[in-house]
């Protein structure tokens, strides 16, 4: 791992270290888990990073959850904290002027936990994974499709749209073939892409 990138994960653990302690003072058995790019080897320079905070509530509420949540961030040195909770996945978004980091915390979304830890098992298995993953995530980013809570692709569909079955074609046929699909051939109305068995589920 290069100097940069060590130095990156440092100021993300020292984020995350710095939320818990916050988070605890209120909900002391909760615990946060970092997702998407920055934890499974698909993050770039500037990617921010996703937390999940998983919390045992009898009576859960998510959006009084995430209002709670953002007060107490607003309570420390934090900026533009911001509770999003008409959102699909209703979110807390931050930033940290220590780090320089920015942070969105969602609230019991397990298995995008889960499916963090997927992605990052497919990127050793295939290193194309990750370069077509670059690629459609710019193309996304670019077009403002990328954001889940907008009702727009997330990152996890975006690199597992088309790559299942090609496993003998260069990246050029890969994004190739990703575009051509979603516009023309995928029925989104009764069609369902399963990883797991490199098929679609009707």
């Amino acid at each position: 791992m290069s100097l940069y990138l060590l130095k990156k994960k440092q100021k993300q653990k020292q984020l995350v270290a710095l939320l818990e302690k916050l988070v605890n003072k209120e909900w002391p058995t909760a615990k946060l888990y970092l997702y998407g790019s920055c934890a499974n080897s698909f993050d770039v320079s500037k990617s921010d990073i996703d937390v999940c905070l998983a919390i045992e509530e009898a009576d859960m509420d998510k959006s009084k959850i995430i209002m709670k949540l953002a007060d107490i961030l607003q309570s420390d040195n934090l900026q533009n904290v911001q509770a999003l909770t008409r959102a699909r996945v209703p979110i807390v978004k931050l930033m940290d002027p220590v780090t320089g980091i920015s942070c969105d915390i969602c609230i019991n979304n397990v298995l995008a936990v889960v499916n963090t830890k997927l992605l990052r098992e497919y990127a050793h298995i295939d290193a194309r994974l990750r370069q077509l993953a670059f690629i459609i995530k710019h193309w996304a980013k670019s077009r403002g499709v990328n954001e889940t809570y907008h009702g727009t692709l997330s990152s996890y569909a975006e690199k597992l749209g088309d790559f299942g079955h090609r496993n003998k074609e260069t990246i050029a046929q890969l994004v190739w073939g990703f575009f051509y699909y979603w516009a023309y051939c995928h029925d989104y109305a009764s069609a369902v892409i399963s990883v797991r068995t490199g098929s679609i589920i009707r």
